[in-house]
C-alpha cells in the first residue's frame, strides 16, 4: 500500500505575553468554528512562563507552581 500524506490547512491563534514573547495554538482550519465556540483552551499558566519556556515558582497574579 502506497499511502500519501495530504497536506492539511492549519490556522494559528496568536498573543503575545505582557515580557514581549509571542506564543500560540495551531490547530486544523476545518476546526476553526469548534474552536470559536469552545476557545482554544489557553492555560493561566502562560501567563507564568518565562522567556526560557520555564514556569515560574510564583508570579505576581497569585499563581503559584511547583517546579519539579
Amino acid at each position: 500500500m502506497n499511502a500519501r500524506l495530504l497536506p492539511v490547512p492549519m490556522t494559528t491563534i496568536v498573543t503575545t505575553d505582557l515580557i514581549g514573547v509571542t506564543r500560540g495554538r495551531s490547530f486544523p482550519t476545518d476546526e476553526l468554528d469548534h474552536y470559536k465556540a469552545a476557545g482554544i483552551g489557553w492555560v493561566p499558566a502562560n501567563s507564568a512562563l518565562t522567556p526560557q519556556d520555564v514556569i515560574a515558582s510564583s508570579s505576581p497574579w497569585g499563581l503559584t507552581v511547583t517546579c519539579g
